[in-house]
């Protein structure tokens, strides 16, 4: 007896799955009597799972074949177990660092937020020096006006 096992590769890493299935093939014969064969399916719902069958159907002889078939690997159901649980707990990862990245977006928003009032208040205080210069100005140029007439009136 053997046992098996099988590996799948996901995200360029492999992980080993036991299937645990026990395999006698010196025991296993088919309804004609001889012993079965191993094979690997390559159909598109079994891709790989191992099972047994009549040896006259692959040599030439399927007229003779008896149409023995027997799995050894446990359907893909049943292999799908661990893959979805490891999908589960994927898609939990994922979950949380997109809650992790609205958590980020959200606090850069309220940075944002605290910024544009910043600059709205730069805006404000620049509008206030910007009248005030003008009435200093304003101010200067009447004084320079005042004096000039001062002197105009002394000096004739």
């Amino acid at each position: 007896m053997t046992s098996a096992s099988s590996s799948s590769v996901s995200n360029g890493r492999q992980e080993w799955v036991s299937l645990e299935a026990e395999v006698d093939e010196a025991t296993r014969l088919c309804f004609c009597g001889m012993k079965a064969r191993m094979r690997t399916s390559r159909t598109e719902g079994n891709p790989g799972r191992r099972f047994f069958g009549c040896p006259r159907y692959s040599s030439g002889q399927r007229h003779l074949a008896c149409n023995f078939f027997e799995w050894i690997d446990p359907a893909p159901a049943a292999q799908g177990q661990d893959a979805l649980a490891g999908m589960v707990r994927k898609v939990k990862i994922l979950e949380d660092k997109v809650k992790m990245s609205e958590d980020k977006v959200k606090t850069n928003a309220d940075k944002v937020n605290f910024l544009e009032e910043q600059v709205q208040v730069q805006k404000d205080q620049l509008i206030k020096h910007k009248a005030k210069e003008r009435q200093l100005k304003a101010v200067l140029l009447g004084s320079w006006m005042f004096f000039a007439c001062v002197y105009l009136l002394l000096c004739s």
